[in-house]
């Protein structure tokens, strides 16, 4: 692991909510995890993922691009960004599926200049409402370091939280709307999605990092490493995002 990889996970470390409710060590002395190892071999991991790749997206991951649009430095989302950390700010729309429901993600370029070889993904979570809550509990400091490290960063927050506000999908002709936000949104959406996409619901949470890679790829072919990281819900996001998506080498979860 590098040292930047070291300092990111750090950062989040420090800042991140401790979980409540895990086991006492002593629980886990004699406990054997045998019977939840699904496979042994490369080959086999390689098999299981496809499986989860094609029961949430049938056609295969999107190559989809988002719609895109330059902003202002300055816009409220980024307001815990130093801007001196970055050189420019692109808005990414991203439609789920073409389901109508957008997620909006800030992909910012590093002001150091130099050649960017190296892509990052932060990945929020179940955050507080409010403005000042976009990026608390420490993924500022992580965006502000890993761009001050030269990293492009996209900046992803979960469906019905943060600044996402779209709660309108449209789903085999049928509009559906989710009236509630955070966790209660997320049951709201389960319960009247999944009926109809079963797995293929883990879009909604999913599709919007997809996306985010690939216009990072786009801009940037060559780049040399993908990294994910994220907090609470959004590390939940980041355990199944890399079991999906083979591009992302390195992925820190902080629950």
């Amino acid at each position: 692991m590098s040292r930047y990889s070291i300092t990111i996970a750090a950062v989040l470390l420090g800042f991140g909510s401790i979980a409540l409710g895990q086991p006492a060590l002593e629980e886990l002395k004699d406990f054997k995890i045998d019977g939840l190892i699904r496979f042994r071999t490369l080959a086999e991991a390689e098999t299981r993922r496809e499986l989860l790749v094609q029961a949430i997206w049938p056609e295969g991951l999107p190559a989809k691009l988002p719609a895109r649009m330059e902003i202002d430095q300055s816009v409220p989302e980024l307001a815990s960004i130093r801007t001196e950390n970055f050189s420019s700010a692109t808005l990414l729309d991203v439609d789920v599926s073409e389901l109508d429901f957008h997620a909006r993600v800030f992909k910012l370029r590093p002001a150091s200049g130099e050649p960017i070889t190296r892509l990052a993904v932060v990945q929020g979570g179940h955050m507080p409402e409010g403005a000042g809550n976009y990026l608390s509990a420490g993924l500022s400091d992580t965006v502000n370091q890993l761009l001050r490290d030269g990293y492009l960063v996209s900046v992803v927050q979960m469906p019905l939280v943060g600044w996402n506000s779209d709660k309108d999908c449209i789903l085999n002709g049928t509009k559906f709307t989710i009236d509630k936000r955070g966790t209660a949104g997320h049951n709201e959406l389960f319960e009247k999605v999944e009926p109809v996409l079963k797995a293929g619901t883990m879009r909604f949470f999913l599709e919007p990092v997809t996306q985010a890679i690939n216009a990072m790829l786009a801009d940037y072919p060559s780049a040399k490493q993908t990294m994910m990281i994220g907090l609470s819900g959004g590390g939940w996001t980041t355990h199944l995002y890399a079991a999906v998506d083979p591009r992302v080498d390195l992925s820190f979860a902080v629950a």
